[in-house]
């Protein structure tokens, strides 16, 4: 059996690492699918703004002959991911997320996922892909939110608040990593 794992880069890791401290009050999409069934969003990005810009998170459905997986991309900007912007400075045509008040993010976990039983091309090998599926962050005032991959094809991700709905999704992951 083959394993292979397709982490975050460091850089990456290190943006995310960055929010320790940091307050989030909103959270920017270009456009939001709602379940209030299961208390989560999706969108193309989510981008959550401090007060060191926005940390952007999107997800990728990656698939080559041998193995496919989620991808979870992190990066920086001073404007919200997919977001226009007027002459005039303000934000056009944004979905966004209030978890006001908000208080300081005190702990951010990230959790793992795999993709398990892929077979190669050539039905030989057994294929488990490790991938970066999820950041939990937890505030001083012990409420928490969840970016991750939204396990469709479509290449959505999701942004969860709801604690149940946080333990269930994170249920089939493992921790991979931990800053306070």
């Amino acid at each position: 059996m083959r394993i292979i794992e397709n982490y975050l880069s460091n850089q990456s890791i290190e943006l995310v690492q960055q929010l320790i401290g940091e307050h989030v009050f909103m959270i920017y999409s270009n456009g939001l699918q709602v379940n209030v069934n299961l208390n989560l969003f999706e969108s193309s990005s989510f981008s959550l703004s401090s007060k060191k810009g926005f940390l952007n998170f999107e997800t990728s459905w990656i698939d080559f002959d041998d193995y496919e997986y989620y991808q979870l991309e992190v990066s920086q900007s001073k404007t919200p991911k997919e977001i226009k912007i007027s002459e005039e400075g303000y934000l056009l045509a944004s979905c966004s997320i209030n978890i006001t008040p908000s208080s300081a993010i005190s702990r951010i976990q990230l959790f793992e996922d795999k993709d398990v039983d892929e077979w190669n091309s050539e039905g030989k090998e057994l294929i488990t892909v490790k991938y970066d599926s999820a950041f939990l962050f937890t505030q001083e005032d012990g409420q928490q939110f969840l970016v991750g991959v939204s396990e469709t094809i479509a290449d959505l991700t999701l942004f969860i608040r709801d604690n149940q709905s946080i333990m269930e999704h994170l249920a089939p992951m493992e921790r991979r990593l931990e800053w306070m």
